[in-house]
Parts: structure tokens; sequence; C-alpha cells
């Protein structure tokens, strides 16, 4: 399979934005209780799955599944906890577009 290439389009919408790449996404992963990185980068919106497997697995888990059925202490998701639970999502059709391409950059609108 080959992996398409993002290509920006002068005046198109994202609900969110992808805190690893940078890109506007539609569709993608969610981290609830949003992570730190060891490199002081919060994550929170995730658009690859390759990069979500990355994040589950600094946050401790073996896979992306194991990440979203870690549901053991709710409390410690909402509280601040080391407990974070990530899950996919489809934004499309909402119509909370909060980013769009301008001038080839993804800006917040």
């Amino acid at each position: 399979m080959k992996k398409e290439k993002y290509e920006p389009v002068e005046g198109q919408k994202f609900a969110r934005k992808c805190d690893i790449t940078g890109e506007g996404m539609d569709a993608g992963w969610v981290i609830e209780n949003p992570f730190t990185r060891d490199n002081g980068k919060y994550v929170e919106h995730i658009k690859y799955e390759k990069d979500a497997l990355m994040i589950a697995k600094e946050m401790g888990f073996e896979s992306i599944k194991d990440a979203f059925e870690n549901e053991e202490d709710e409390d410690a998701i909402y509280n601040g906890g080391s407990t974070a639970i990530m899950y996919w999502t489809d934004y499309t059709g909402q119509g909370d577009d909060l980013y769009i391409i301008k001038n080839g950059i993804l800006v917040e609108i």
C-alpha cells in the first residue's frame, strides 16, 4: 500500500489540527486526558495510525487497543491522573471547523 502524500488545498477547512504532524484533520485519534510527551509537547489529536501507536507506546501501552480499553480508573482521567484513554473519532459533518488552509498554511479560524 502506497502512502498518500498530504497536499493542503487552499480554503480547505478542518475540524482539528494533528498535534504530531501539524496537518489538518477531520478524523483521527483523541486522547481523553491529553498527554505531555517527554519533550514537553502536548498531544491530544492524532491524524495517523502510526503516530497514534507511537503515542500509545509512550503512554505505556502495547497497542492502540490497549490504550482504548484502559478504563479501569475513570476518575483519574478527569482529575489529571496518569490513566489516559485513546479513541477514534470522525468530526466530518459536525460543522465545528476550527482551521483553514490560507496561503498554503493551516491557521485557526
